[in-house]
């Protein structure tokens, strides 16, 4: 049956035999490289055996006739565009080796209804289901996989993302053209700021979500964010620790901005502000010309040195 094999346990490609529509790989197998099967047109049917671990990029892309595989439980990677343009496909099981799935691995599999997805799966890539019947089908506007939010497919201004959702997937809210504000884990996020300082959103979001403080941003995000946070009541071992640490920046940048709200909060809560610090904050609201915030600083030096 026209595999090549160049490599011990290496399927690199398959020469196409007109009779031949039902693929069954051989046994001994650990991978099926890029584009392997690419464009082969009269494939209806692929097995693939345990044993085989990965699947390159578009190995499997094109195929407009396939409409059955099976994925073994030895399968840990499918690479990008794996079986994208599959247009018969119908169904498909991952096995829960997988725990990534890349971009456009089924995209416009325009036949594919019925995708199952294990608990393994922890990423989801751009595009990995767009254009299929699965995802057209799907019926909430929020499309959430293990707490991955993969699209939003509504048209509001404004959404809350739902609570179940951990992180958000790269071009998740991709085609929401009017969306305006986006509120996750209760922190609401002004698109038009965030793209005027040239951060990605989904920089925000996965911050936001896999409380990596340390992704660079513009500082103005980044604080603004972490004291809207900190209103919120958000707390956890991770994000306590960034805003002790970072706690001095992070209050000024408040101050500046004028941020009365958090200021207020940070003199009732009576952790970060010390008598080593609380001057050199009265004397930079004072230099900002920020003179409520210059009076409720000082009121607190004052209490806190009596």
């Amino acid at each position: 049956m026209g595999f090549e094999i160049k490599y011990e346990g290496v399927v690199s490609s398959y020469h196409e035999e007109d009779e031949i529509t039902d693929i069954v790989i051989p046994k001994g197998i650990k991978l099926i490289a890029e584009g392997a099967f690419f464009f082969r047109k009269n494939i209806t049917s692929v097995k693939i055996p345990y044993g085989v671990k990965q699947i390159g990029r578009v190995a499997f892309s094109n195929c407009e006739s396939l409409k059955s595989v099976t994925l073994p439980k030895s399968l840990t990677y499918i690479g990008e565009e794996a079986f994208a343009y599959c247009k018969s496909l119908e169904s498909i099981t991952i096995p829960d080796s997988v725990t990534n799935i890349e971009r456009m691995t089924f995209f416009y599999c325009k036949n594919l209804k019925s995708i199952t997805i294990p608990d393994s799966v922890t990423s989801i890539g751009i595009g990995a289901f767009d254009g299929t019947k699965w995802l057209e089908d799907y019926p909430d506007d929020f499309v959430i996989i293990n707490k991955i939010l993969v699209e939003y497919k509504g048209n509001d201004v404004n959404i809350n993302i739902p609570d179940s959702v951990d992180s958000v997937a790269k071009w998740a809210l991709g085609e929401c053209e009017r969306l305006e504000t986006v509120s996750f884990k209760n922190i609401r996020l002004n698109l038009k700021d965030i793209s005027e300082s040239d951060t990605s959103i989904y920089d925000v979001l996965d911050m936001i979500g896999n409380e990596d403080f340390s992704v660079k941003m513009a500082h103005s995000v980044k604080y603004g964010i972490l004291c809207d946070m900190y209103l919120a009541d958000y707390s956890s071992e991770i994000f306590d620790a960034y805003f002790k640490k970072n706690f001095t920046k992070i209050f000024k940048f408040a101050i500046e901005k004028g941020n009365v709200e958090l200021v207020k909060k940070i003199v009732d809560n009576k952790k970060l502000l010390t008598k080593r610090n609380i001057n050199n904050f009265i004397e930079y609201a004072h230099e900002k010309g920020q003179s409520k915030i210059y009076g409720i600083l000082t009121y607190y030096g004052k209490e806190t040195a009596e």
